[in-house]
């Protein structure tokens, strides 16, 4: 993958991505499976990216809408539910030139199965 600078409003869609792809074709799941794997990787995405807009659609339906955000816990809080306004808890650390900064909770709060599936 390659960074490559596009001006600001640009859009990428990306369709049929399995299209004329027969060796992958046998190794799919249901499509709701399919739609859950990417909808996991697009949430992350959008967490990472909060002044991005993400959005998912699916024979035309809108599935997932993240608006882009100014603020990059409003982001945290759309992408992972209402709850996570009061189970976040902000953390930061700068040190020898690096910075670090994020939230964390209580693992019980995002994380529902044993396997560690997220809650989005």
């Amino acid at each position: 993958m390659v960074e490559t600078g596009a001006p600001e409003g640009t859009l990428v869609t990306v369709r049929q991505l399995f299209f004329n792809t027969p060796a992958r074709r046998k190794f799919l799941k249901s499509i709701a499976t399919e739609m859950a794997h990417i909808a996991d990787i697009l949430a992350s995405m959008a967490l990472a990216w909060p002044q991005v807009q993400f959005r998912l659609t699916h024979n035309g339906k809108v599935v997932k809408d993240w608006p882009a955000a100014a603020d990059p816990f409003e982001r945290a809080v759309d992408v992972l539910g209402g709850s996570a306004r009061r189970d976040l808890h902000a953390v930061a650390l700068s040190r020898e030139g690096l910075a670090v900064s994020g939230w964390i909770s209580n693992p019980k709060t995002f994380r529902r199965s044993p396997t560690g599936s997220s809650s989005w």
